[in-house]
């Protein structure tokens, strides 16, 4: 997949909505997206454009998707982010538009072709780390429930019951305060001091195409490279066992 024909892709239609740049968040996501898609072996490009279509403006002009990418990348989208759910109500992130998007991409999970499903699952492993209020993560974990209890796919079944066991539930939200809570996995975006200027740089110099790709390329390979050594040490087997990570004790450098 050409990076640098994607951003550029979406930087159009983000502009077209009203938007500037593609934000921290949505790299973020993006990166999660990606990750879920390596797992799940789609390699085609133009279905990797439409996950990222799909997550950070569902909205695109269908015409331009078809262009850009072909007439099964539209019908892709179509399956995934329906026009129905953008004209009634209008999509906004965190707003009534976007649960229905979760609720669009819990049923893409159960969808006869793999590459829709993994698909539908790697936006759903994104919006889980999108989440702030635990209503929100409530109401996200019921659609992951509604969607393994209907999925006739183990592979899709055991991804989804992972996503769903990370969020907090019901019975979290009414526990006592003596009650242990479930483990809380915190988030972070992370984002490159400059980052924003310099996209933007980018965007207004007429630079060589190649040249561009390449440095789109190494820069988000470079990027979800750290990013992958932050999850592995954040996620290594045992660290959570016992609870938080000690602070006490000697500390050498």
């Amino acid at each position: 997949m050409s990076i640098s024909k994607i951003i550029t892709f979406l930087s159009g239609e983000l502009a077209r909505h009203g938007a500037n740049l593609i934000s921290g968040a949505d790299f973020s996501s993006i990166g999660i997206i990606e990750t879920e898609l390596d797992r799940s072996g789609v390699n085609d490009p133009s279905a990797r454009a439409v996950a990222w279509i799909a997550a950070v403006v569902p909205g695109a002009n269908r015409t331009s998707v078809q262009e850009a990418y072909g007439e099964n990348a539209e019908a892709l989208l179509e399956r995934l982010a329906p026009l129905r759910v953008l004209e009634n109500p209008p999509p906004a992130p965190g707003g009534l538009g976007r649960k229905l998007f979760w609720t669009e991409w819990g049923r893409a999970t159960q969808d006869a072709d793999v590459t829709v499903r993994a698909i539908a699952t790697a936006l759903l492993a994104a919006e889980r780390t999108k989440v702030a209020e635990v209503e929100d993560a409530i109401n996200l974990r019921n659609i992951l429930e509604i969607a393994i209890e209907n999925s006739g796919h183990a592979a899709t079944r055991d991804r989804l019951t992972v996503l769903r066991d990370a969020l907090a539930s019901s019975a979290d939200s009414e526990a006592g305060p003596t009650t242990p809570h479930r483990p809380r996995l915190i988030s972070l975006s992370i984002d490159v001091v400059g980052s924003t200027a310099a996209k933007t740089r980018l965007r207004s110099l007429a630079a060589n195409i190649e040249r561009r790709d390449d440095f789109y390329r190494q820069f988000y390979e470079r990027f979800l490279h750290e990013e992958g050594r932050f999850y592995d040490a954040l996620f290594e087997p045992g660290i959570w066992g016992n609870g938080p990570p000690s602070t006490g004790g000697a500390c050498s450098s």
